[in-house]
């Protein structure tokens, strides 16, 4: 046993001695190991999970500003700005009870807003949405879903002292990447309905169109039909529409 310690003893002075000379710093066996020097290579958020920061010699105090912990710190904030995605599954009903509760104006307005989230998610300005502007007010308020849509996209209602209710989405340093796809989703479910909308009233246009036509060749036919045949009104009537068939 002694020969055997004496052998791993002389192994040990052998290595430290070659990482010595390789320009590695061996530290005494009996320093604490939340004493010793932390990892230098690798991310702060990766070291910091493994507990290799370090508190030994070269690492700075509780005292002393950590510029580690300047970017563990930065690194948390930044994530905790970062919104989550939304609920797609409460976007798409929200969003059709919008689209069938409003007039093609409002879906204009909310076309806008959503659009500009999608084209510029960076920009703070689009993500407040103030009820003071009437455009806003009524594309949001009364009972067109609005609000709903927008809660379910993220916003959060505000009571501010200078500007009054609004609705945001995140702070100003907020990154919205995540909800982009949600947004481009409520926006294609607006836009859609508009297109129907559109549909539906050149439809009902051209059908109005059609009938005053036709009642005008009716009575046309029916005030020709009294004076040259000498028919009463109701066989004036019966041939006029029977003409006009034909």
């Amino acid at each position: 046993a002694t020969q055997l310690a004496t052998q791993l003893a002389t192994r040990d002075a052998m290595d430290a001695d070659e990482l010595s000379r390789a320009g590695a710093h061996v530290p005494p066996a009996d320093v604490p190991f939340d004493d010793l020097p932390g990892r230098t290579t690798g991310s702060v958020a990766w070291r910091a999970a493994r507990g290799e920061l370090g508190r030994g010699k070269g690492a700075k105090s509780d005292d002393e500003p950590n510029d580690d912990d300047d970017i563990a710190k930065t690194a948390k904030e930044s994530a905790r700005k970062r919104l989550a995605p939304a609920d797609e599954s409460l976007v798409v009903v929200a969003a059709n009870r919008y689209a069938t509760s409003t007039d093609p104006e409002q879906r204009e307005t909310m076309g806008r807003i959503l659009g500009n989230l999608v084209k510029e998610p960076g920009n703070a300005k689009y993500r407040r949405l103030k009820m003071s502007n009437a455009k806003v007010a009524s594309a949001v308020g009364g009972d067109s879903f609005g609000k709903e849509l927008l809660v379910a996209l993220g916003f959060t209602a505000r009571d501010e002292p200078e500007h009054g209710l609004l609705f945001a989405l995140g702070d100003a340093a907020a990154d919205i990447s995540a909800v982009v796809p949600a947004l481009e989703l409520a926006l294609r479910r607006v836009k859609d309905e508009d297109a129907t909308g559109e549909k539906e009233a050149g439809a009902s246009g051209t059908a109005s169109d059609d009938k005053a036509r036709l009642e005008g060749m009716i009575r046309e036919e029916f005030d020709r039909t009294m004076e040259t045949e000498g028919a009463t009104p109701n066989e004036a009537a019966t041939r006029a529409l029977n003409t006009v068939r034909r």
